[in-house]
């Protein structure tokens, strides 16, 4: 206990894992990160709003609120005599590119001792902006690196999203991307990727998450439904057919989805914009197949039938996130091919803004297979050392045997620019 003791105080002068937020935009709009984001990559309920209107301001006032006026390629007037003429476009005036350098530092249980074999770091660059008032592109890359081993190189989302009207009531994503089954994602959550998105089961690598190549159409309805439908390629390369999924939701309270406020008036001063009185419900289903096994050595395919649901409460300064899925594999395993398996997972997570540079969380995460039970718990706490700059410690608890037994600790330094 005591060597346990003294390895969370030096992690705690450590260093982070991965963080989606983009600098970018902050820049573009002349506004703090706190405006999107609490704790980033977690969305305030207006950084959910800009992100569900193809990464622009609600209204179609986008023109209004941008501090750097894009580069326009030829006159307005070029509109009127097409397709006599090129449309005019335009190009963001300087460089879209943001930066987040990340480090950290852990250890596991199974660790003989304290050492730096838990070290750790990234960057990731990402590459986010708006062409026009009806296409959006977003393209991230990672590069991770460990005491052993060679540095892993990751390209999790690279996509554009094509915008039918100035409000969000259609947009198309192209590209590689996190299917928008849940409320929340692993890229938009506080803690680790959470099970309930990326467990895999025996052989099968199908998983919800990082992400999938394929398109995807979502929009809101009244400002405050939510709907989406996907065509993907699913977790085990191209499949014929495609996986298919779609999800509605509908939030209660707070802001709406649209972040169009009910006065016609954007309040980007408010000192407290993640607080709100809201219940956001949803429920999807997905079907799926995957190739299971090395291609030309043992292969299957396996059909996935997935539903789930959740509930993203937002109760003033606290956070409460609840989803549920059920799956249905039909051929997971290699060695047994005729054996499916059913899994129910749940996850619980409740994170609360005690200062807005202050957010502890607590996570629990339950899978069921065939009676076998396998549960963890996640407790931690980000803060912001600068708007651009979080820390985190994040512990791990996993059930073993019955009992929970410590699985990891670890502390993280994230800087974005």
């Amino acid at each position: 206990m005591r060597a346990l003791s003294f390895a969370v105080l030096i992690t705690a002068l450590g260093w982070p894992a991965a963080a989606w937020a983009v600098p970018a935009f902050a820049r573009q709009y002349g506004t703090s990160c706190q405006t999107c984001h609490v704790a980033f990559p977690k969305n305030t309920p207006f950084g959910e709003a800009f992100r569900r209107n193809a990464y622009r301001f609600p209204g179609g006032r986008d023109e209004d609120f941008r501090r750097i006026e894009p580069q326009k390629l030829g006159a307005d007037a070029y509109k009127d005599v097409f397709p006599d003429a090129v449309w005019p476009g335009e190009l963001p005036a300087q460089v879209p590119l943001s930066v987040i350098v990340q480090a950290n530092i852990a250890f596991a249980s199974a660790e003989a001792g304290l050492n730096f074999a838990g070290l750790g770091g990234a960057v990731s660059l990402n590459a986010a902006t708006t062409l026009g008032s009806r296409i959006s592109a977003w393209a991230g890359l990672t590069v991770s690196a460990a005491t052993t081993g060679a540095p892993s190189i990751s390209a999790e989302r690279i996509f554009m999203v094509f915008s039918a009207f100035d409000r969000p009531w259609l947009n198309v994503r192209a590209g590689r991307f996190e299917p928008g089954v849940f409320s929340f994602s692993g890229h938009r959550i506080l803690g680790p990727m959470p099970w309930i998105t990326t467990a895999t089961v025996g052989d099968s690598p199908f998983a919800l998450e990082p992400s999938h190549l394929g398109l995807e159409a979502t929009g809101l309805v009244l400002g405050r439904g939510a709907w989406a439908v996907g065509l993907v390629e699913g977790s085990g390369g191209f499949n014929v057919p495609k996986d298919l999924y779609a999800r509605v939701g509908w939030k209660f309270g707070g802001m709406r989805l649209d972040g169009e406020p009910s006065d016609g008036e954007l309040n980007l001063a408010d000192p407290a914009p993640w607080r709100e009185w809201s219940v956001q419900v949803g429920g999807f289903g997905y079907l799926g197949q995957t190739a299971v096994g090395l291609p030309g050595v043992a292969t299957q395919d396996d059909r996935v039938q997935l539903v789930g649901a959740d509930v993203n409460a937002h109760l003033r300064d606290a956070n409460l996130v609840v989803a549920w899925t059920f799956a249905r594999h039909r051929r997971p395993f290699l060695a047994t091919p005729d054996e499916g398996r059913d899994v129910h997972q749940v996850m619980a997570q409740l994170d609360y803004v005690v200062f807005p540079w202050l957010v502890p969380l607590a996570r629990f995460e339950l899978s069921v297979q065939r009676g076998a039970l396998e549960q963890r718990v996640v407790a931690g706490v980000y803060a912001s050392v600068r708007a651009n700059v979080r820390t985190s410690v994040i512990a791990q608890l996993k059930q073993t045997a019955g009992t929970y037994e410590f699985d990891r600790v670890q502390a993280a330094l994230s800087v974005g620019f």
